[in-house]
């Protein structure tokens, strides 16, 4: 089983680590973060940063907190433990809160740390590729799709992957989409019908990814909980016009 580690300032940020261990647990890895510490005789960074060390993956959250600083040290935890990560090559997937997104006043550091939160921020966009976020549930679809990316470049070296692999062939960009699409479909209209339609080609594993739909991903984002199947209904497509190709087929779930 792999292990996540997750860093960011904690407080602030409490609602999207939560949403960050859901997504890691749901790819069956084991999620590493402060809220399973116990009592113990090990100075906090130091236990922060063997955990660091002994993960196979970093998940990084930034919003507008540079955090707590260990005693006589100028960087925080936070950016101790992503240098911590980069020293030992361990792959790191940053995710920062977007700019101008309604956030409360007590989580913004000012004067120093304000400083060094911005030159932090700079420092990872530039090191790394970042993905943007704005709310938790689109936060908790970046941080699936990520790790269930970086699950399948270590080759399975170091994990079992989940059957029905999420991401074939990077199909993660139509899931996200529909997150957003549900999402926004629920804030504006929840009494209306909605349809989607889901393309793709046979060798982008189109069939595993409308399985992997059926089975896990709608039932998660509208939150059925095992009580309601998704129902899949086929249908069959009519020929092309101008006398061009054969009639294909498709689904509808």
């Amino acid at each position: 089983m792999a292990r996540v580690y997750i860093s960011s300032t904690s407080q602030d940020l409490q609602e999207q680590r939560e949403a960050a261990a859901r997504a890691v647990r749901r790819l069956e890895c084991e999620p590493i973060n402060m809220e399973n510490y116990t009592a113990g005789s090990r100075p906090p960074l130091e236990k922060c940063l063997a955990d660091v060390r002994n993960s196979d993956i970093y998940v990084g959250i930034i919003a507008w907190r540079y955090g707590a600083h260990p005693p006589g040290m100028e960087q925080s935890f936070t950016r101790l433990e992503f240098e911590e990560a980069q020293s030992h090559q361990i792959p790191s997937l940053l995710f920062l809160l977007e700019e101008g997104v309604e956030w409360p006043k007590k989580w913004r550091d000012e004067g120093a740390d304000g400083a060094g939160l911005q030159a932090f921020r700079e420092h990872v966009a530039e090191k790394l590729t970042v993905r943007f976020f704005s709310r938790t549930p689109e936060l908790e679809t970046h941080v699936t799709a990520a790790v269930s990316l970086e699950l399948q470049r270590s080759g399975g070296r170091r994990v079992d992957i989940p059957e029905l692999l999420p991401y074939l062939s990077d199909r993660s960009r139509q899931r996200d989409q529909l997150a957003d699409a549900l999402y926004r479909h629920r804030e504006k209209c929840p009494r209306r019908p909605m349809v989607v339609f889901v393309h793709g080609h046979e060798r982008e594993a189109h069939g595993e990814f409308l399985e992997r739909l059926k089975r896990k991903t709608l039932p998660d984002l509208l939150d059925l909980k095992g009580s309601e199947p998704v129902h899949q209904v086929r249908f069959e497509w009519g020929p092309r016009r101008h006398g061009r190709g054969e009639p294909g087929n498709g689904s509808l779930s």
